[in-house]
Formats: C-alpha cells, structure tokens, sequence
C-alpha cells in the first residue's frame, strides 16, 4: 500500500514535467513526437516548440502563430539511416509559414550522420572530416597531435640550405616562397593548420640559417677591414 502511495505521489509532482506525448496534427506541448506515419522520407521527428509541427495532412513542416505572434520554432529529424537534424528557426514578424524538409534543412544548427560525421551549421559534412564547421570558431587552445616531418631536420648537417639566388628567382617567377601554397591554391582549397605550421616554422628556421651565415659573413668582412687598417697606418 505505502509503494501505490508513493508512485501515485511521484506522478502527481512529475505531471507538470513530463508533457511528452504522441505529436498529430494541431496537438501542441513543450514537446511533441512524430511518427513516420504517411511521410514520403520517412522521418521521425521530435518537436520542441509550441508553434512548428509537421502536418500530415499537407505533408510540411508548419509555424503557427502563438499568442504574442511568435513563429519561431525547433525540431530534430531522425532518418531511417542514423542520421540526426536539430533545427532551429527565428520568428519572422508573426506570420504563419509552412516549409518542406528540404527547405527546413537550410536551419540546420547540428548535424550527425549515420557514420558519425558532424556538422555544425551544415547538413553536408566533409567526407574526410569527422567534423565540419560552417562559421567561424573561437576556442581558449587548439592542440593538434602527431604532426609528422617537423622540421627539426633543417638543423642537421646534412640539410642544404637554397642559395638566395636561387630563392629570389623563385620568388619571381611563382611569387611566393619554395613550399608555400600559391593565394590561388589557400582560396580554392584552404590550408591544413598543422602542415601550414610546420612550413612556416620551416621557413624560420631556415632565415634563421641565412642570418647565421651572414653573420659570419659580416663578422670576417669587419676583421678583414681591420687588419687593412692596421697594415696601412
């Protein structure tokens, strides 16, 4: 008897929560769920708003207008093949509106696919990305792992070191340095961090050969200079 009472208790406090339940047509909570029923795409959907649902009788998503003329709404579609959409609309002025799947997918906010690829603000994730961002990303620290090929190797004695000449007449017929993509290829293609990185970085060090090697340079032009000066006086 005391277990009925407190079952019978907990569903009394939980019954303002829990307003989940099985989303038709014109049926409105905090949240709503839909069953493929007579969707061409066979999407379930689960719906988190009070003013967008899917109308079954009409076949697209609808915005109704609430009571201070709001028409935003959210949404998450579930496809057949594991893929996630979560959805999010603003309102636009109070007035009624319908959209199919197709345009509701422009409000893509968060995107899984089947196979685990992420898009942020996209529903077509890179192929050979495991997450694609649509925007720009601010973070407090990038760590990238396992960069291969940094270029310690440009301090080893083995390595040759271009000859300026060589590098200035490289500059003129491609303008820009041995080893730096072109602006043509950076526009077309973009550029991977790590990899930028650890040519820039090789480029570095390799000034810092040259100033090295001028330095000697100009260290024995100056004791060169001096002894001239001391053979004359």
């Amino acid at each position: 008897m005391k277990k009925f009472f407190l079952i019978a208790l907990l569903a009394i406090v939980f019954q303002p929560v829990v307003k989940a339940q099985y989303g038709t047509y014109k049926e409105y909570s905090t949240l709503k769920l839909q069953a493929p029923i007579a969707a061409a795409n066979n999407y379930c959907r689960a719906i988190f708003s009070n003013h967008l649902l899917w109308n079954f009788n009409i076949n697209r998503w609808e915005f109704k207008t609430g009571t201070s003329g709001i028409t935003d709404g959210a949404a998450m579609l579930m496809g057949n093949n594991g893929s996630i959409y979560f959805l999010a609309y603003n309102s636009v002025g109070g007035a009624s509106r319908t959209m199919t799947d197709t345009q509701l997918k422009d409000g893509t906010r968060l995107y899984i696919r089947g196979d685990g690829k992420v898009g942020i603000g996209t529903h077509n994730p890179s192929p050979d990305h495991l997450l694609s961002v649509s925007g720009k990303i601010i973070s407090e620290g990038v760590r990238v792992n396992a960069v291969a090929n940094w270029p310690d190797y440009v301090f080893l004695p083995t390595y040759k070191l271009r000859p300026l000449s060589e590098v200035e007449l490289y500059i003129k017929q491609h303008n820009h340095l041995p080893e730096v993509p072109a602006a043509s290829a950076v526009e077309k293609e973009g550029i991977n961090l790590a990899e930028m990185n650890a040519t820039l970085l090789k480029k570095v060090e390799e000034l810092t050969l040259y100033l090295i090697e001028q330095d000697k340079e100009i260290n024995q032009l100056k004791k060169e200079v001096k002894e001239l000066k001391r053979s004359k006086s």
